[in-house]
């Protein structure tokens, strides 16, 4: 069952979620897919992302692994530990324009420390492929967002 806040986005939702889709629309100017996400804590976000395959000519540069890059740059800058960098980022949550591909789902998982299974409940916007219920709620947060900008 759905919780509330997923199928009544807040205004928190619908602006991170519109500022996910300008990172969509940067890469679509740069003739990329257009696939855009942020990561935020605490109601703040911390890093973003869109999606760099044709410019870097690198097939992994999708937006939540650029998004990931910046974090884990920033927090290996600090020396944080492997236990410290997931215990942040187990608190933070992820806003995708789209549901996140196999590669990405895995980091997501891996770099939060979660099982795979639960990355769908963690990640508001992000619905994996086996969570076939979420796609439906996940295409009527997208149209609120679109319709809310």
């Amino acid at each position: 069952m759905a919780s509330l806040e997923e199928e009544n986005p807040n205004d928190d939702t619908l602006k991170f979620m519109e500022l996910a889709i300008e990172q969509a629309k940067l890469a679509l100017d740069s003739l990329e897919v257009p696939v855009g996400c942020v990561i935020v804590e605490d109601g703040k976000v911390i890093a973003c992302g869109r999606n760099q395959t044709n410019e870097t000519r690198n097939a992994t540069r999708h937006a939540e692994m650029e998004a990931i890059d910046t974090l884990l740059k920033q927090w290996r800058e600090k020396r944080l530990s492997t236990s410290e960098v997931a215990e942040i980022f187990s608190k933070c949550n992820l806003y995708v324009t789209c549901e996140p591909c196999i590669m990405c789902a895995a980091a997501l998982s891996i770099v939060g420390n979660f099982p795979l299974g639960q990355v769908s409940r963690k990640y508001f916007m992000a619905v994996l492929m086996i969570n076939l219920v979420g796609v439906d709620q996940y295409c009527h947060c997208i149209q609120a967002a679109l319709s809310h900008s």
